[in-house]
């Protein structure tokens, strides 16, 4: 158990391919938990997100348990140091 309420499994699994799953569950009747998502830039395109990494928002929104549960758009990756988007 990470917290009250939510634990985390780790899964090796080789085949048919090497992959790592990675389990979270979350009790929502427990006390404490809360729903928080990135909240929109401040603005005239509040549609626009600024890119964080997950550390970035657990230190920024002072949160507990983050997860990254979406890509961003647009989105690229050309190589390990051409990528977008960018934490600022």
């Amino acid at each position: 158990m990470l917290f009250r309420g939510i634990t985390y499994k780790r899964l090796a699994r080789s085949l048919p391919r090497r992959v790592m799953i990675h389990i979270v569950t979350i009790d929502l009747t427990a006390p404490g938990i809360k729903v928080f998502v990135t909240p929109g830039s401040p603005g005239p395109d509040r549609a626009e997100i600024q890119a964080r990494t997950t550390t970035e928002f657990v230190r920024e929104f002072q949160v507990q348990f983050a997860v990254n549960a979406n890509f961003f758009y647009p989105f690229y990756t050309k190589t390990p140091w051409d990528y977008y988007p960018r934490s600022a």
